[in-house]
């Protein structure tokens, strides 16, 4: 899974282009707090998400808007759904929304949430 890090490159691309970024990582993932990779409930990660714009704009002024990438573009788009006026834009990019195409085939539904699939390719991954 990816983290915050990531995206330095990305930061200081819009950060010398006068914008401000605040960015964090989902909560079991990368540096944050929790069980590895777990969320209960989808609404969890909107929460999450409503936090940090809470934060925001309480800190920053100007015009919000949400960048997210794999998760965190189902991230945003769970967010844009549920808020859809909140912030100024949503950017997506390789998103998993409702409208993927199943590649793979269907996920075991018979699996316990509490399952951990481990990741063959996740020492080459990026955290």
């Amino acid at each position: 899974a990816e983290h915050l890090d990531r995206y330095d490159e990305l930061v200081a691309f819009l950060n010398e282009h006068h914008y401000n970024v605040v960015r964090f990582d989902h909560r079991g993932h990368g540096r944050s707090e929790g069980k590895r990779v777990f969320y209960s409930h989808a609404d969890e990660i909107i929460d999450d998400l409503d936090r940090i714009i809470n934060y925001t704009k309480e800190h920053y002024s100007g015009r919000v808007f949400l960048i997210g990438h794999s998760m965190g573009g189902y991230a945003v788009t769970l967010f844009g759904t549920k808020y859809p006026n909140k912030v100024d834009g949503i950017i997506t990019s390789g998103a998993l929304t409702r409208y993927n195409k199943s590649t793979f085939g269907e996920p075991d539904k018979n699996i316990s949430a509490d399952t951990y699939v481990k990741n063959e390719l996740e020492d080459g991954v990026c955290s």
